[in-house]
């Protein structure tokens, strides 16, 4: 059920993404090596090896750091994919 959840959440951010029309290149790419960062966790489940899941939650707080004040939507929706990822032990 979580897993839904974080997987709808990913597809706002991804459906969001033409609405961020003042996030450069390299900003879009962070966005998406996040998404696929967090769809291989879910993936794996919590057999992800601890490193990549460290990685992970690493790519998401510097994500809400860069965004937290041009973008708080999508800081808040990359936080409830934080909270839910922990939730399910990822």
């Amino acid at each position: 059920m979580d897993k839904e959840r974080i997987r709808r959440l990913l597809q706002s951010i991804h459906s969001s993404g033409g609405n961020l029309d003042d996030v450069d290149l390299e900003d879009r790419r962070l966005l998406m090596q996040l998404h696929d960062d967090i769809e291989a966790l879910l993936e794996l489940s919590s057999e992800a090896p601890r490193a990549h899941r460290e990685e992970v939650d690493s790519g998401m707080a510097g994500a809400m750091e860069k965004f937290e004040e041009s973008h708080p939507v999508l800081t808040s929706t990359i936080g409830h994919i934080a909270k839910l990822l922990s939730g399910i032990g990822i």
